[in-house]
């Protein structure tokens, strides 16, 4: 799993940004106050399993979890 960063140093930088670092399933709904200045998560640790395969399950999760969250980030916007 990769080293989570403070994803909030975006905030005060120009332009757009992939997002990574310690992306799970979990802590996906904290992305939320950044997703203005994001175009996509670059997600890998974070959905294997205990031997380093991709888990299918935690993969569903995190896709479903990102529609969550965008879901509601547009609906708070409108």
């Amino acid at each position: 799993e990769g080293v989570r960063i403070d994803w909030s140093l975006i905030s005060g930088l120009d332009g757009a940004f992939m997002l990574a670092g310690g992306l799970t399933p979990e802590n996906l709904p904290e992305t939320a106050p950044y997703l203005d200045k994001v175009f996509g998560f670059d997600v890998s640790g974070g959905v294997e399993d205990a031997y380093g395969d991709k888990d299918p399950e935690k993969v569903r999760r995190f896709v479903s979890v990102g529609k969550q969250v965008l879901t509601a980030a547009e609906t708070a916007r409108t």
